[in-house]
C-alpha cells in the first residue's frame, strides 16, 4: 500500500508534472458556455420571482461535496443556484432552488440522549452521523469516516492518554428535511474538473489495465525505467495517466469524497465528558448508570424537566459528576448561548433563523458520473473516469487508516487509530531468542582517562565493549566530541607556551542479531538478546509510556547526548511491556534486520502479486531495464512531528531512526494525510 503512494510522489518527480488543462479532443469539450468555470455564486431570480415579506433564501442546502474524513463540507458539486421556478417551501418561509425539495417537520420532537463510549473513534458525530455510518466503498472504509473531525482531534488534543469513558449527551430539534431532487445537474466547476481529468485519460489511451498498475504500486519502476528511452506509446499512457491521477487528487482535496444528497436542519446542544481511569471498569451492564446519570444532569444544566422515565437518585448524579475530568459544551445553530445565564427557551425561539445541518446523507462522488450527468462522454470513458476517481478516494482513505490498539484496557492503546490491529496484546505472544533482534548497546570513548570517565559505557550483556555470540556490532552514532581541555607548556621569556587540545570521542553502537544466523537450533543455544520498551531523549517522552522514563521492569542505558534506550531481560514480567525491536538504521549505516524480519512478509507480497494482471509490454519493460537504476535509498523522515516517539541527537547531517514492529510508519503526502498516521512497521527518529 505504501509503495503504492511512494511511487506516485516519484513519479511526481520525475516527470517534472506540468499541468495543462486546456488540451481537450474532438471527443471531450469543454463545458458549455451556459457555465462557464469562473462562474461566481450569486442568486440570481427571474424578474416575476421576489422574497415575499418574512421571506428568505434557505441556507442549508445540499448538493456540497463533503469530506468524510474531516466531516467538512467542500466545493460545490450540484448546481443548486438556480431560482428560475420561484419555488417555495411548504410553510413559506424560504425561497428554494430548483432541484430542491424541502419537508417541514411540522411534529414537535425533542430527543434528549446520552452514549457512552470507550475511544475516541467510537463517538459518533453530532452533525454528519448518517453519511459517516453509511457503508460504501469497496474496503469497508467506512469504519474510518470522521475520525478527522475537529470535535475528535480536539479531544485527542485535550486527553492525550488520559484513559477514561466518553459520554456524549445530546438534545436535537429538527425542523426541516431538505433533499436533491435526482438527475440534478453537476455544478460547471465540478463538471469541469471531470472532463480536464477524461481529457488526458483520452489523450493517452489510458486504460483500465494502466489505471490497476497505479492502484497496484507498480507503474513507479515502469515509468522511471522508460526514462532515457525513446518515447513510445505506453510511456505517454503512463505520463498522462499519471496527469489524470494528480488531477484526480486535488478533485477529491477541492470537492470532497462524497456529495450531500440531503440534510436535516435544526439545532443541537450537546456535552461531552470524558471520565476518569477508574471508569474503564465499569461493567458493561452498570453503563447504563452512567448514561442516564449523564442525562440527567445535562437536562440540569440547561434548566430541563425529565419526565418519570428515568430514576436516578442524587447520589449517582454526584458520584459521576465527580468522575469527570474533561467536560465541553457544544451548540450547533441558534443564537449563542452564555453559560453565565442558560436560556434555553430564548435559543429555541431564535433557532428558525440561524438553522445548520445537523445530520447529512450522501453518496461517493464517483458515483455522480454517469452517462445522463455527463452526456459529453463516451460510455467507455465514463467507466475509466468513474475509477480514476474512485481509486483517489480510495487512495485517501489508504493514507490516512490508522492501525493500532483500540482497547483503552491494553498497555498499547493508541488513541490515534481507528482501525483495530491484532497484535493488540503483543505480551500475549511467546518471547523466544529468535524473536529478540537486540543485543545490548555500548559505547566506545577514545581520549584522556579523566575525559572518557563516565563515558565509556559497556555492553550490559557482556560487560564489555563487544557483543555477545550471534550479534554483530552495527555503528549507531558518529564520532562525538563530547568533553576537551588544553594542556600548555610553561610559558618563557623566550617563547609562547605550546597548547595542544585533548578531547573525550565517543562512539555508539547497537548489537545486531546476525542475519546468517537462521537456524532455530543456533538461535536457541546462543546468548539471549534484550527485551526492547521504547526510548526517550530529555526532549522526547517514551511513546509507551507517555512520560521521560523506561516502563517497569526496564531500565535505560544513555547513549550520545540525549538518547536513553530502555532495555530488560524480565520475560516473565517485562514481556507484558515489550515494543517488538525491528532495528535501528542512520546515514552510516543500514538496518540489517530488515531482510531476516521480512522475510515472510516478502513471501506473501510475492505470493499476491502473481494474482495481479501484469501486460506482457510492462514485463519486457522490467527486464530490459531492471539494471540500469540503483534500489532506492531507505525512505527520510518527512516531519516533525511530536506525536512520532522520535530520538534527536546533534550529529551533523545525521538522522538515526528506530523501526519497531508495531504499527509505526509515517510520511507525508501533499495534501493527503489528515494526521501524521501510522504505517506499518517504521517510526522515524530526527535529529534537531
Amino acid at each position: 500500500m505504501m509503495n503504492t503512494f511512494a511511487a506516485y510522489i516519484e513519479i511526481l518527480g520525475l516527470l517534472n508534472v506540468l499541468i495543462i488543462t486546456n488540451s481537450y479532443s474532438s471527443v471531450i469539450q469543454k463545458s458549455s458556455n451556459e457555465y462557464p468555470i469562473d462562474q461566481t455564486v450569486s442568486y440570481s431570480l427571474p424578474k416575476e420571482c421576489t422574497l415575499l415579506p418574512n421571506q428568505k433564501f434557505l441556507s442549508v442546502l445540499p448538493g456540497f461535496g463533503w469530506d468524510n474524513l474531516v466531516n467538512r463540507e467542500r466545493g460545490p458539486i450540484i448546481d443548486v443556484e438556480r431560482y428560475s421556478l420561484c419555488r417555495r417551501s411548504a410553510d413559506g418561509n424560504f425561497l428554494i432552488p430548483d432541484d430542491i425539495t424541502v419537508q417541514p417537520i411540522k411534529n414537535s420532537k425533542i430527543k434528549l440522549s446520552s452514549e457512552v463510549y470507550e475511544s475516541i473513534s467510537q463517538c459518533h458525530s453530532l452533525v454528519a452521523y448518517s453519511i459517516n455510518s453509511a457503508v460504501g466503498g469497496e474496503y469497508s472504509f467506512f469504519r474510518i469516516n470522521g475520525d478527522f473531525s475537529s470535535d475528535k482531534e480536539t479531544l485527542r488534543e485535550k486527553l492525550s492518554q488520559k484513559l477514561g469513558l466518553i459520554v456524549q449527551s445530546e438534545m436535537r430539534h429538527n425542523r426541516y428535511f431538505i433533499q436533491l431532487i435526482p438527475d440534478s445537474k453537476l455544478h460547471p466547476r465540478f463538471k469541469n474538473r471531470l472532463l480536464d481529468i477524461a481529457a488526458y485519460l483520452e489523450h493517452g489511451n489510458v486504460t483500465m489495465e494502466t489505471i490497476e498498475l497505479f492502484n497496484n504500486g507498480l507503474i513507479g519502476n515502469t515509468l522511471r525505467n522508460s526514462l532515457g528511452i525513446v518515447t513510445n506509446d505506453n510511456f505517454k499512457s503512463l505520463s498522462q495517466g499519471t496527469n489524470a491521477f494528480y488531477l484526480a487528487d486535488l478533485v477529491v482535496r477541492d470537492f470532497g469524497t462524497h456529495c450531500i444528497n440531503s440534510v436535516h436542519a435544526g439545532g443541537v446542544l450537546a456535552k461531552i465528558d470524558t471520565l476518569d481511569t477508574n471508569s474503564l471498569n465499569t461493567k458493561k451492564e452498570d453503563r447504563w448508570h452512567l448514561g442516564a446519570s449523564a442525562t440527567i444532569s445535562f437536562a440540569n444544566l440547561f434548566n430541563v424537566k425529565l419526565g418519570g422515565s428515568v430514576n436516578i437518585n442524587d447520589s449517582l448524579i454526584q458520584n459521576y459528576e465527580s468522575k469527570i475530568t474533561y467536560s465541553q459544551v457544544l451548540t450547533y445553530g441558534g443564537p449563542i448561548i452564555y453559560m453565565s445565564d442558560v436560556n434555553l427557551s430564548l435559543w429555541e425561539s431564535g433557532l428558525d433563523n440561524q438553522l445548520v445541518a445537523i445530520d447529512r446523507s450522501g453518496q461517493p462522488i464517483y458515483e455522480l458520473i454517469t452517462d445522463r450527468s455527463l452526456p459529453e462522454l463516451p460510455s467507455h470513458m465514463i467507466v475509466r473516469l468513474t475509477a480514476t476517481i474512485k481509486s483517489a478516494v480510495e487512495r485517501y482513505y489508504k493514507a490516512n487508516t490508522v492501525v493500532g490498539c483500540m482497547n483503552p484496557l491494553s498497555v498499547f492503546y493508541d488513541n490515534e487509530a481507528n482501525v483495530a490491529s491484532p497484535e493488540c496484546d503483543l505480551h500475549s505472544k511467546q518471547i523466544t531468542n529468535s524473536t529478540l533482534y537486540l543485543g545490548g548497546v555500548y559505547q566506545k570513548c577514545t581520549g584522556p582517562d579523566d575525559l572518557c570517565l563516565g563515558e565509556t559505557i559497556p555492553n550490559p550483556l557482556t560487560g564489555d565493549l563487544f557483543c555477545s555470540q550471534g550479534y554483530t556490532p552495527i555503528q549507531l552514532l558518529p564520532q562525538q566530541i563530547r568533553k576537551c581541555y588544553s594542556v600548555c607548556s610553561e610559558k618563557s621569556w623566550f617563547k609562547n607556551p605550546d597548547c595542544t587540545t585533548q578531547c573525550a570521542i565517543t562512539e555508539s553502537y547497537w548489537c545486531s542479531r546476525d542475519p546468517s544466523l537462521s537456524s532455530s537450533n543456533i538461535l536457541d543455544n546462543i546468548d539471549s538478546g534484550y527485551l526492547f520498551g521504547g526510548l526517550y531523549t530529555d526532549k522526547e517522552v517514551n511513546s509507551l509510556t507517555k512520560q521521560y522514563n523506561c516502563p517497569q521492569y526496564y531500565w535505560p542505558i544513555t547513549l550520545g547526548r540525549r538518547m536513553r534506550i530502555c532495555l530488560s531481560t524480565d520475560r516473565e514480567l517485562g514481556g507484558k511491556y515489550s515494543l517488538p525491536f525491528g532495528g535501528f538504521y542512520s546515514c552510516y549505516s543500514g538496518n540489517p534486520l530488515t531482510a531476516l524480519i521480512n522475510i515472510n512478509q516478502t513471501d506473501d507480497i510475492d505470493g499476491n502479486r502473481q494474482h495481479t494482471r501484469i501486460p506482457e509490454w510492462f514485463k519486457i519493460q522490467q527486464e530490459r531495464m531492471s539494471f540500469t537504476l540503483p534500489s532506492p535509498p531507505p525512505p527520510p523522515p518527512h516531519n516533525n512531528n511530536n506525536n512520532n516517539n522520535k530520538s534527536m541527537e546533534q550529529c551533523g547531517q545525521c538522522c538515526v531512526m528506530i523501526i519497531s514492529m508495531t504499527n509505526l510508519y509515517r510520511m507525508i503526502f501533499p495534501n493527503y494525510l489528515l494526521r501524521y498516521g501510522r504505517k506499518n512497521v517504521q517510526l522515524d527518529i530526527q535529529h534537531i
